[in-house]
């Protein structure tokens, strides 16, 4: 089964295979790669909003952000976009 992510969830590996960031330049944040992302939030006006990452994207977020799921055996974390701190370049 494929995840997909809905409105501006961005979802990616789980946190067995998120590592802390970059050797402690950022304390508390954790790096991860990113697998899925919704379409952006539905507006009031009908269109949608660009959602800012993309899969295979490398992101920064916060150690305690995001929910866990586990969907056949593989664990993922979800997160809202404004929950990432970051994209690294």
């Amino acid at each position: 089964m494929a995840l997909a992510a809905a409105g501006t969830e961005v979802s990616f590996l789980g946190q067995a295979q998120v590592q802390e960031a970059r050797a402690g330049q950022i304390p508390g944040g954790v790096e991860a790669e990113v697998v899925a992302v919704g379409n952006g939030k539905l507006l009031d006006s009908g269109e949608r909003t660009e959602v800012d990452v993309k899969p295979g994207d490398r992101i920064l977020f916060g150690k305690y952000s995001g929910s866990d799921i586990k969907i056949d055996g593989e664990e993922y974390l979800i997160l809202r976009e404004d929950e990432v701190l970051g994209v690294f370049a």
